[in-house]
């Protein structure tokens, strides 16, 4: 389970600095939820705001 949440991320960043969109993501990883890409965001988010903080 922790391999294929690892792999989920490292795909959707490498999707995101291809220029491609989350639709994009999602239409190629059919079996990763928009609900999840939010909460990944969020989290990134709030790993940020720590490190600015």
């Amino acid at each position: 389970m922790w391999e294929q949440e690892y792999r989920f991320k490292l795909s959707f960043l490498d999707y995101l600095k291809g220029g491609e969109s989350i639709d994009d993501f999602l239409e190629g990883f059919p079996s990763v939820t928009k609900l999840q890409i939010l909460a990944f965001l969020e989290a990134i988010e709030e790993q940020f705001v720590k490190k600015v903080a």
